[in-house]
């Protein structure tokens, strides 16, 4: 008999692991030069779907036992101005997608987590569009996450725009990459700590392994630390 590879030392909640890889791979995939590849920014939307916006988002998980303060600094896009909106056409949904460098800016004013969802990044059918509204379209319509048809009329309006003009579906993703970029600077001190906590994983090596054998006298036997070749 022999075991399966492969022990990897993971911490006391691998909840503190995922959030720390988490918190790397939006890191990377932020710092990724535009343009990029339209999957690496896709999937920053279902980075910040779990961190920040899942029912029990992992921000919220690894910070219950540490307490800090977690502070998002950014500038929120301007509406349009009524002049702008009159060089479009009637059937063209106006957009103002804002720009990475407009939306994160590590000088502006501290604010909390509800403000970050509420925050306006752009404007679609003369309506702001929030933060919280932009992560959940690309995770949820797009397929950072999900594939899921439209379910609300600002989806369906994002949807046929991207659908119609696919250099509008770019102008947004930029816009969620800057989404992205703020969330960075606000968890980068709770990863810092949370990564201090956590052992380097190391590769496959021999598995212990609890076994119990009976055999056909009714006797049992412990056939524990079997070493896999």
């Amino acid at each position: 008999m022999s075991a399966h590879p492969s022990e990897v030392i993971l911490p006391r909640d691998i909840s503190d692991w995922v959030f720390v890889e988490s918190f790397r791979d939006l890191e990377r995939r932020c710092s990724l030069g535009l343009p990029s590849s339209r999957y690496e920014l896709l999937g920053i939307s279902a980075l910040l779907r779990r961190l920040l916006v899942d029912k029990q988002p992992l921000l919220h998980t690894v910070n219950a036992s540490r307490h800090r303060k977690i502070e998002f600094r950014f500038r929120e896009a301007e509406m349009m101005q009524a002049m702008d909106r009159a060089d479009f056409d009637t059937w063209m949904v106006p957009l103002y997608a804002a720009s990475g460098d407009a939306f994160s800016d590590p000088s502006a004013p501290a604010r909390p987590l509800a403000a970050f969802f509420r925050a306006t990044v752009g404007e679609v059918a003369r309506e702001p569009v929030a933060v919280l509204d932009l992560v959940k379209y690309f995770a949820h319509v797009e397929g950072g996450v999900h594939r899921f048809p439209p379910t609300t009329e600002f989806e369906t309006l994002m949807a046929g725009m991207v659908t119609a003009i696919p250099a509008t579906g770019w102008a947004w993703l930029s816009t969620l990459r800057a989404v992205g970029a703020v969330t960075v600077e606000a968890l980068r001190a709770l990863a810092t700590e949370v990564a201090a906590t956590i052992p380097p994983e190391q590769g496959p090596v021999s598995l212990s392994v609890m076994c119990i054998s009976t055999d056909p006298d009714g006797f049992t036997h412990d056939l524990s630390r079997y070493r896999s070749t």
